[in-house]
């Protein structure tokens, strides 16, 4: 039975014999071109096979990480939408305003906000009146980020501009900041 290490270095002989055939069959053009997607393939395992084996080494850093906050359709901007609109907001309008609470679902494929628990939708400052026209159905987020050690959870959104031109769109400014409510299990 071979050891993982040994399993590597098999691996990794076999690569280099593989690359010296290739060499070899090179000057046979029409053979050549059948193992170029083979020698692609061994490419591309080799180099998992170094993140494995004595290539690069994982450094932890000391500076804390942060991770980008995406909506999916699931993310039922339908809820903000009415929220705005007890507000009195309309299409063309921006404000300053806190958001409580929304959802952050932290998944493998980054962190998701979701607008359905939203009972308070909190306007600090008008930046623009808006032209009385309905707001948008879809929303967007830009800028927003989460440190990455926060949890799943609610959240207090707060000191983000709100505009609805187009689409709703949810901005991160220089005070935006997460407010921790609750766990999701908490609540």
């Amino acid at each position: 039975m071979f050891s993982i290490k040994g399993y590597f270095v098999l691996a990794m002989d076999k690569y280099r014999s593989f690359i010296q055939l290739q060499i070899r069959l090179s000057l046979h053009s029409g053979f050549f071109s059948s193992i170029t997607k083979n020698y692609s393939c061994m490419k591309k395992l080799f180099a998992a096979f170094d993140s494995f084996y004595g290539g690069k080494v994982y450094e932890p850093s000391l500076q804390s990480q942060s991770s980008p906050v995406t909506i999916t359709s699931f993310s039922q901007p339908h809820v903000l939408q009415s929220k705005m609109k007890e507000e009195k907001m309309s299409h063309g309008g921006t404000v300053k305003a806190n958001l409580s609470p929304v959802r952050l679902e932290m998944s493998q494929g980054g962190v998701i906000m979701y607008f359905c628990p939203m009972k308070d939708l909190r306007i600090l400052e008008v930046i623009a009146e808006g032209d009385g026209d309905n707001i948008p159905a879809q929303a967007i987020i830009e800028g927003l980020n989460v440190p990455a050690d926060y949890k799943s959870g609610f959240y207090e959104l707060e000191n983000v501009e709100l505009t609805s031109n187009g689409t709703i769109q949810v901005k991160a400014t220089e005070r935006t900041n997460w407010k921790f409510i609750a766990s999701v299990l908490e609540k």
